[in-house]
């Protein structure tokens, strides 16, 4: 099989060989894909420019088995640079979606939802607004969403309530003085991507981070622990 000119983005690269690299690609229309890109290490290969993440590429690749050969590459769009914070955010979402993405699976979009939260990321949009709202329609986009609007039991939630989350279930009303519960003036900014609320930002990323544990398992995510280390470092800049 060969594909020309497919819209993707790299999302991991490893060295293979003495001067090949096997790049994970994102697709718009066959997921994430596995790729040998033979001789892209050599300094005279124009190409080993163009293999960088968050860069939008049109990939061609021929072959039947799971590693596939890349044929060509070309950037679609002038080459930007991410920053500080918002590199590291933007290698999280990479993270991420090597992570949960099945293999050729494909998942238009998510694929769109991708290109969103990087085109704000290259923008002025708040940090993590973008990072909430790209998990939350990234849990969606895979199947384990959950309804914001009514619990478990058909029952409407309101913003005067307070509400605890079921794994893959949803919401269910809890006491008031339920330790990490959530209110639903909360779920509802969440719902509706209002983050201006220190306390919906909170909630938001506690909640966050409460659906997609068990999907990533027990294995830390390494962009997340750089984070922290490069922040401690204090080697960010406002």
């Amino acid at each position: 099989m060969r594909v020309e000119l497919e819209n993707g983005y790299v999302l991991h690269s490893r060295p293979y060989g003495d001067t090949s690299v096997i790049l994970n690609c994102f697709t718009e229309h066959y997921g994430k894909i596995a790729l040998i890109a033979k001789g892209v290490r050599n300094r005279k290969v124009k190409q080993r420019l163009y293999v960088q993440p968050f860069t939008p590429l049109l990939i061609s690749w021929q072959g039947k088995s799971g590693l596939k050969t890349l044929v060509n590459v070309e950037v679609k769009g002038a080459l930007r640079h991410l920053n500080d914070k918002r590199l590291y955010s933007a290698f999280y979402l990479n993270e991420l979606l090597m992570r949960l993405l099945p293999d050729n699976d494909d998942h238009p979009e998510i694929f769109a939802d991708y290109i969103q939260a990087l085109e704000q990321l290259y923008g002025s949009f708040e940090l993590e607004a973008v990072l909430r709202q790209f998990e939350f329609s990234l849990i969606q986009g895979l199947g384990y969403g959950v309804d914001f609007h009514y619990c478990i039991d058909g029952s409407e939630i309101s913003t005067t309530g307070r509400y605890g989350y079921v794994h893959e279930a949803g919401f269910v009303e809890a006491p008031s003085s339920q330790e990490g519960a959530y209110s639903g003036a909360e779920l509802q900014a969440i719902v509706q991507g209002d983050y201006g609320d220190a306390n919906v930002r909170r909630a938001a990323k506690h909640l966050a981070r409460t659906m997609l544990r068990p999907l990533l398992g027990s294995r830390p995510l390494s962009s997340r622990k750089l984070f922290k280390d490069m922040t401690v470092q204090g080697t960010f800049h406002d």
